[in-house]
């Protein structure tokens, strides 16, 4: 993110070393970028990057702004100044080139120390980002597999109770009747009790070799 400094702190950040002139609209005056700059100073009227001696690029500072990025470890600094540009007019405007006013980036520096450090920085936050969901996945698919665990084993227990009450309520239930309804075979008992043998192929519920399925019910209760 970038922050609005001014003239004076990006003087000063800049002469604590390790910054290079990397580009800009101004730096086009300078050769085979970046080029390391060793002092930044205000002569009169015009900002100038150094390299020892030589001065290797300058802007007037009149309506000169700065922005630095990350202000707990700087890496880019760009001066901004309104600069004239000129654009192609509309044809519904008369066509035609004119000049207009615009901010740009006149000067920018880098620091390739800064920079690099905040790639690593950067890749090391992904990493424990990446390591971090997939512990999250991994905890969430071991909770669910736990979850559907424990239903599993519940709905087993559910079962055995369930099978050893109707178990209790079958013991001294007599044969009443047995018929066919439905494409079904139902086996009465007394006290209400029922086995049902629900057949899926309805065409000859006397073919022994019908597929079935066999279900218990109990005053209106299936198991």
């Amino acid at each position: 993110m970038a922050n609005k400094i001014t003239l004076e702190e990006a003087l000063s950040l800049v002469n604590t070393g390790g910054w290079r002139l990397c580009g800009g609209r101004m730096a086009k005056e300078a050769a085979h970028l970046p080029i390391s700059i060793t002092e930044a100073k205000i002569i009169g009227y015009v900002l100038a990057l150094c390299n020892g001696e030589n001065i290797v690029a300058s802007v007037n500072t009149h309506g000169v702004f700065v922005q630095m990025t990350d202000e707990n470890r700087p890496r880019r600094i760009a001066f901004h100044a309104p600069r004239m540009i000129s654009r192609q007019r509309k044809k519904i405007h008369g066509g035609g080139w004119h000049d207009v006013e615009q901010t740009v980036v006149v000067l920018e520096l880098l620091n390739p120390a800064a920079q690099a450090q905040y790639a690593v920085d950067c890749d090391e936050k992904c990493r424990v980002q990446k390591e971090a969901t997939k512990l999250r996945e991994q905890a969430e698919r071991d909770t669910q597999r736990q979850i559907e665990e424990q239903a599993a084993r519940d709905g087993e227990q559910r079962l055995v109770e369930y099978v050893a009450q109707q178990r209790d309520r079958l013991r001294g239930a007599c044969f009443e009747d047995i018929c066919i309804h439905g494409g079904s075979v139902t086996v009465k008992f007394s006290g209400g009790i029922e086995l049902v043998v629900a057949l899926h192929d309805r065409e000859d519920p006397f073919d022994w070799r019908t597929d079935a399925s066999l279900s218990i019910v109990i005053g209106g209760e299936h198991l």
